[in-house]
């Protein structure tokens, strides 16, 4: 967080991305790093104890969250 950068790695492409953080998501994410459990390893973990990913994989269910 500290460079403003967003690394994801080995995309559909085979390549990895650097993808700059903007102002408005960078303090989503410091808000969300503040409330951060040490247990947990996502960002945006699922809401349902069904969910097998433990993460959301559909945006709009991310965005709700935000």
């Amino acid at each position: 967080m500290e460079n403003k950068v967003a690394f994801v790695f080995d995309v559909k492409n085979l390549m990895d991305h650097y993808l700059p953080i903007g102002p408005c998501a960078l303090e989503v994410l410091k808000l969300r790093w503040a409330e951060y459990d040490k247990d947990q390893v996502w960002v945006f973990p699922a809401q349902s104890p069904n969910n097998t990913k433990g993460y959301h994989s559909d945006p709009k269910v991310a965005l709700d969250t935000i």
